[in-house]
């Protein structure tokens, strides 16, 4: 689940809160819902939905479910898959993308022919969205935008769109976003 998923999951609580009669103070509910949802948020809303209904229907305590309860409802294949509108990354996208964030999306520089050519081949790779369409990681098991590591005139582009910000930004943002020993605008080439 995501942040955004918090209303359909008050419902999903509040269906339980009333069948199984969860009691204690508005803030006691209300402590309880955030640690439910905290412990189901990596699986997908939708899960998480049919599980409630399914302990509504099977449940057999007549106390209020524990985390664990709920959990064993959702099927094993919904903690890993995405919800049925997002397309799943594959293993080799889903592990290029945290190798990626692992550097904060800035790879070794490359020598192939595309980025020698575009004069960048000093220049580390960048990784960066190929689309705004979310798509689903299997293995974080969460919404996340697709990517890709650019090379030659894409990278020549990316880098002088950012000498282009950094010139642009005034000095207070530039100071707090690099140190002097890296300088953005140290020797970033021009557009390709």
């Amino acid at each position: 689940m995501v942040e955004s998923d918090v209303v359909r999951f008050a419902e999903a609580f509040n269906l339980l809160a009333t069948t199984f009669k969860l009691w204690g103070t508005a803030r006691d509910k209300e402590q309880t819902r955030h640690a439910y949802f905290k412990a189901l948020k990596p699986y997908p809303i939708e899960a998480v939905e049919r599980a409630a209904q399914q302990l509504v229907a099977s449940h057999p305590a007549q106390k209020f479910p524990l985390p664990v309860d709920w959990l064993a409802k959702i099927p094993r294949e919904l903690g890993v898959h995405a919800p049925s509108t997002l397309r799943i990354l594959t293993d080799r996208e889903a592990h290029e993308q945290r190798e990626a964030f692992a550097v904060r999306c800035e790879g070794d520089p490359c020598s192939c022919r595309a980025c020698t050519e575009a004069a960048v081949s000093t220049y580390p790779l960048r990784y960066v969205p190929e689309s705004d369409v979310p798509v689903w990681d299997p293995f974080r098991r969460e919404r996340t935008l697709p990517g890709h590591w650019i090379h030659g005139a894409a990278l020549a582009r990316w880098y002088a769109a950012r000498n282009e910000f950094f010139q642009k930004a005034p000095p207070s943002i530039r100071s707090t976003v690099v140190d002097a020993d890296d300088d953005p605008l140290r020797g970033a080439p021009d557009a390709a």
